[in-house]
């Protein structure tokens, strides 16, 4: 897991806490395949955000797409079997990071969207109303 938080209000972080309070922004998924991935979630009517691209490095290449589904919540798949890094092309290994400390956290139970009613995610919910 890889959880980010702002180190000042400049970072695009910080704008998502202003606009909606502590939450998530981008869930990453790790996929076999980001075209067909990026295909069928587009075609079901998620917004493109990021066509599927390629980032390279020394130890290999990712591929990544992005889309918008609900909110301002976007959704990234990431291809990486043809990369041996530590995480994604460009980041190295550090022997200790002076910034962070350990949360000591041991597992995330789930990960909930929250839909706004009457929005094109839930159309539905005009029906539930009294």
């Amino acid at each position: 897991w890889v959880l980010t938080t702002p180190l000042g209000p400049e970072h695009i972080a910080a704008e998502h806490i202003k606009k909606h309070g502590d939450g998530v922004r981008g869930i990453n998924l790790i996929v076999d395949n980001v075209e067909e991935a990026y295909r069928d979630t587009t075609a079901k009517g998620a917004k493109s955000v990021q066509p599927p691209t390629v980032l390279e490095d020394k130890n290999g290449s990712v591929k990544s797409a992005s889309v918008a589904t609900y909110g301002d919540t976007l959704h990234t798949f990431i291809e990486r079997g043809n990369y041996k890094g530590v995480f994604l092309p460009g980041f190295e290994p550090v022997a200790k990071d002076l910034l962070c400390r350990s949360a000591a956290l041991s597992f995330i139970d789930h990960v909930v969207g929250n839909v706004e009613w009457h929005s094109t995610f839930f159309p539905k919910a005009s029906l539930l109303r009294a």
